[in-house]
């Protein structure tokens, strides 16, 4: 499901699923995963694993974006 954290293009990834951490064209190593949302940063990809549901995850990262934008 696309979302937006802070104004950045993300996904709502709802439920069980597999996450491949091998490299490129290497032996796949998988994991599964729960619910998890992924946005992107400029040139930085962030996911963030969490059981408090899509509503709870967008505020915790646009929490997170925003303590990270303040540091700069």
């Amino acid at each position: 499901e696309a979302v937006t954290v802070a104004g950045r293009p993300g996904y709502w990834i709802d439920g069980a699923h597999a996450v491949d951490l091998g490299p490129l064209g290497g032996p796949a190593r998988l994991r599964v995963a729960g619910d998890a949302l992924v946005w992107v940063d400029g040139a930085r990809t962030y996911r963030l694993e969490s059981a408090l549901g899509r509503t709870g995850a967008v505020a915790a990262a646009e929490a997170l974006v925003a303590a990270r934008d303040g540091e700069n």
